[in-house]
């Protein structure tokens, strides 16, 4: 479904474009901009589902001091606002927004600066907390933290046991989760995906050289910055996801890709809708396949000579060339398992956790000559189970084992693809 409408939305957007050129000669920068955020709002209409009270509106967000944002070009929000008088504007609490889009007809270094600005107003206005966070965004750091990490979100009563690094990592995705979605969406600029990312980093070089990082952190960096064909894409989890890697530089925290913008930008938006309501993960994939994105920049949380915490960079340079290479479409499959790890996976599935002192997990360890460290790096490399010193759990939502070919295979099918995969293996 989320293919179909995002090739609706593409061919909407050229025919919008194909409209603005033949009947429009407009030389008014702000009658110009009006134009685009008017093309924009219609895309975004055709995104949002029927039954939410869900709408586009422009204006501006406040906080329960009534504080304000800067102007947004477009709001999703859900809800009513309060309409500025004399205008078509509308002011919204932040817990109404769940996603601000910057809509610029030709983005470039300055336009980025200013988009940046403006969205970094967004996160000014709700980083004071003022109301309890609703229990979607609790579910939504869950399952963006178990993603990168392969580790069970800690409580937070225990957020001190952890490492200096992934404290800050837990705060810096549970305000991801409870901000609203930042977006820049650039009709023409950048003419491709060499020099958005060249632009980024230019951006980037030019604030830390002139010792002005702050504002510049991870937690600042859009969501997602479109401009012509190409995309930046923020891997927080919320939905794309990198995991963690054992390099210096463990978090690749945005991408970058050359083809789909307009999916990407309905995976944002639609998975915040699905955590919000409730709505069904089947509405994503059509196929069995995931598409190939580039690594841009790598990031981990230090501390520099003078004392000074926050995030280092680690730029992937690659030339114009390399980005523009197809590289084969990934396709998705579950993981093949051994007897004994199927054996674990429906005890884990029964029970809901093993500990290693169970005399049964014991006798079981024994009688098939199986290494306890040995299954644990197994089925955790595999993304099938969190453990820790003492016990085990499953870390899947709906795990699904399954005998084809005189294999077995386990997967978690909670956005079925477990059951997709199974119907297409079915029909060879």
């Amino acid at each position: 479904m989320i293919k179909t409408i995002a090739n609706l939305l593409t061919e909407l957007k050229k025919n919008g474009i194909d409209l603005i050129d033949e009947s429009v000669n407009v030389n008014h920068p702000g009658l110009t901009g009006d134009i685009y955020e008017g093309l924009t709002t219609k895309l975004l209409n055709k995104t949002i589902f029927k039954n939410f009270d869900l709408s586009i509106a422009s204006g501006k967000i406040k906080n329960n001091k009534n504080e304000l944002s800067s102007q947004i070009d477009c709001m999703l929000v859900v809800g009513k606002g309060e309409s500025i008088p004399f205008t078509d504007k509308y002011i919204y609490h932040y817990s109404q927004v769940i996603a601000v889009i910057e809509v610029k007809k030709t983005l470039n270094k300055q336009q980025l600066i200013g988009s940046y600005e403006n969205l970094k107003s967004i996160i000014k206005v709700s980083r004071s907390i003022d109301l309890d966070a609703e229990p979607y965004v609790m579910r939504l750091l869950k399952t963006s933290w178990e993603i990168l990490t392969n580790t069970e979100l800690p409580k937070r009563e225990n957020l001190n046991l952890l490492p200096e690094n992934m404290q800050f990592i837990y705060h810096t995705l549970l305000m991801e989760a409870f901000f609203p979605l930042r977006i820049v969406f650039g009709y023409f600029g950048y003419k491709s995906e060499y020099s958005l990312r060249e632009g980024f980093v230019d951006l980037l070089n030019e604030r830390i050289e002139n010792n002005e990082r702050k504002g510049f952190g991870i937690g600042s960096f859009p969501n997602l910055i479109i401009c012509n064909n190409n995309s930046l894409i923020k891997s927080n989890g919320m939905p794309f996801a990198a995991p963690f890697q054992k390099n210096e530089f463990y978090w690749p925290i945005l991408l970058s890709s050359n083809k789909t913008p307009l999916l990407h930008l309905l995976e944002f938006i639609w998975t915040r809708l699905s955590f919000k309501f409730g709505i069904s993960s089947l509405i994503f994939d059509d196929e069995l396949t995931n598409e190939y994105v580039h690594q841009f920049l790598d990031c981990k949380f230090d501390t520099d000579n003078k004392g000074n915490k926050g995030w280092s960079y680690f730029y992937h340079s690659f030339s114009k060339e390399n980005l523009n290479v197809d590289k084969p479409v990934e396709k998705w499959e579950p993981v093949e398992i051994n007897k004994n790890e199927f054996t674990i996976i429906n005890i884990l599935g029964s029970k809901g956790e093993i500990f290693y002192t169970d005399k049964l997990f014991i006798d079981f360890l024994k009688t098939n000559n199986c290494n306890l460290k040995e299954l644990l790096n197994s089925l955790h490399t595999k993304k099938l189970i969190f453990y820790d010193e003492k016990s085990m759990k499953l870390s899947t939502s709906k795990c699904v084992t399954i005998f084809n070919k005189g294999k077995t295979y386990a997967g978690d099918d909670f956005n079925g693809m477990m059951t997709k995969w199974i119907l297409n293996e079915n029909q060879k």
